[in-house]
């Protein structure tokens, strides 16, 4: 008896050590926003690349926001998204790993603004890119070349910003959507390196007539909940709980911290087969092929250059018609130009979808994105190895592997390369027999074979071959890596998203 009595004290002190916080009251954020419309000039709102929610949320309320005076929509992109099916349709893209946009559901937003903008047609909202015309090109690939950009980027965006600006109407209103770090008021760090983002020039430029956002998914947890008034909207966190929530930095960074409970991670426009994404690929794929010479020569490279894009572009392009793009880096290395020829006079004359693998649900594909994007944890490895999160990883990418679509390779290349990394840590022969395992089952997939990985998943499996002792199996592997034949060689080193 005395014992269910303890475990009954101990059950209820853990039970009352978690804290809830009650923000059924908290104001909805949307409601905040249209207040600051009438009262300000120009808005920054935040969104997260991989959590596509803010995209949602202003979708679902922009025709508010344009009630409440919006005429100026400054938006993220060096490259223009795809908004009109009949003009330029281009993408980028972004493995599902990375923090980065361009978002199938970008679409819902943009058909949004078209909507309006038929609505009020002598009077529209104006999508204005203040990246556009910004060359990326000269900047290196590591941290310091990379702050450097980000710091020249956000100084070329907002001179952009106020130049359109200083022409409009009292009465014309202004939101910017960007990345949400890039609306920070106070100067912050990337990495090592001072970072002086667009927020900070807007809130010294426009003063009291500025404000910022920025929406978070909140994850309950064993020490925290959260009562809002829908899961599903967006709340303005009220200021006596603000300073429990969040650290010292994002006060002093943001005027409005926002939260919902409602997660949801975008799909990269290349796992949605369409026609006008397949024609994308293709000339992403001839434009390359012309350029071949100066991918060889490269030394640094990021995550849109043209050289990356290729590359991918080849492998989604077998993704969408499997045996109908007959292309390898072993067989016909050579014949990527004939391959492409021959794929696209079959698709055009006989029609698109009549070749598609199969069919797509964006309902599993969000799913399977949240799984591959595992909260950022694969970029953060890749730049700074933390063994502690490998498992997680692990985890997270055999989730993505029982529903990932059309058989793609990236689940378990990643199984395959954290439990490798595992063992490296271990060092214990039965780790590295784990991982060979993984590097096995990953050579049966044909996708493998037009992925830029290629290379690398033969020499880690020859490194497992070497540690369990399997000397001739390990020469097999390299001499199968010498054999690859890539339209240019690359540095694993530089292309880092993919390992190394």
């Amino acid at each position: 008896m005395k014992k269910i009595i303890l475990f009954f004290v101990i059950f209820v002190l853990f039970i009352s050590c978690k804290k809830t916080y009650n923000l059924r009251n908290a104001k909805p954020a949307s409601e905040q926003i249209v207040e600051d419309l009438y009262n300000k000039k120009i808005i920054f709102i935040g969104e997260n690349h991989a959590d596509i929610y803010p995209i949602i949320f202003m979708t679902e309320h922009l025709e508010e926001f344009y009630n409440a005076g919006l005429r100026y929509l400054f938006l993220e992109a060096i490259q223009t998204p795809p908004m009109d099916a009949t003009k330029n349709y281009k993408f980028l893209i972004m493995p599902m790993w990375i923090n980065a946009g361009w978002k199938y559901e970008e679409k819902l937003f943009f058909e949004k603004i078209n909507e309006i903008n038929k609505k009020y047609l002598n009077d529209p909202i104006r999508i204005c890119f203040p990246e556009e015309g910004f060359e990326e090109k000269d900047y290196t690939y590591d941290i310091k070349g990379q702050s450097n950009l980000i710091n020249n980027r956000d100084y070329y965006s907002q001179q952009n910003i106020i130049n359109s600006l200083s022409s409009s109407q009292k009465n014309d209103k202004a939101i910017v959507f960007f990345g949400a770090n890039h609306g920070y008021k106070i100067n912050q760090l990337f990495y090592d390196y001072n970072w002086k983002a667009l927020g900070v020039y807007l809130s010294d430029y426009y003063d009291d007539n500025f404000t910022n956002y920025k929406i978070d998914c909140f994850f309950p947890s064993r020490e925290c909940d959260l009562l809002l008034a829908a899961d599903e909207n967006c709340f303005i966190v009220p200021e006596n709980i603000k300073s429990e929530l969040y650290g010292e930095e994002f006060l002093a960074a943001y005027n409005n911290l926002c939260i919902t409970k409602q997660e949801k991670y975008g799909v990269s426009y290349s796992y949605i087969p369409i026609r006008n994404h397949a024609n994308c690929l293709l000339e992403k794929i001839i434009d390359g092929e012309k350029k071949i010479g100066d991918f060889s020569r490269l030394t640094s490279v990021v995550p849109g250059s043209e050289s990356f894009q290729f590359l991918l572009s080849i492998y989604y392009l077998k993704y969408y018609f499997d045996d109908l793009f007959i292309y390898n880096y072993f067989d016909n290395y050579n014949d990527l130009e004939k391959c492409i020829n021959n794929l696209f006079e079959l698709v055009t004359d006989n029609g698109y979808s009549n070749f598609w693998k199969k069919d797509w649900d964006i309902t599993l594909l969000e799913e399977y994105s949240k799984y591959m994007y595992c909260y950022g944890l694969i970029d953060e490895y890749l730049t700074k190895p933390n063994i502690e999160v490998i498992s997680y990883i692990i985890n997270s990418m055999q989730h993505a592997k029982e529903i990932a679509p059309n058989n793609d390779i990236w689940p378990q290349y990643w199984i395959a390369y954290f439990k490798t990394d595992q063992a490296m840590y271990s060092e214990k022969k039965s780790d590295y027999k784990k991982a060979l395992k993984e590097w096995e089952e990953l050579f049966q997939n044909e996708l493998l074979y037009v992925s830029p990985v290629l290379k690398l998943a033969y020499e880690k499996a020859a490194l497992c071959e070497e540690k369990t002792g399997n000397i001739e199996k390990a020469d097999y592997y390299r001499q199968k890596e010498i054999q690859v034949k890539f339209p240019f060689e690359f540095d694993y080193k530089e292309y880092v998203y993919f390992g190394w």
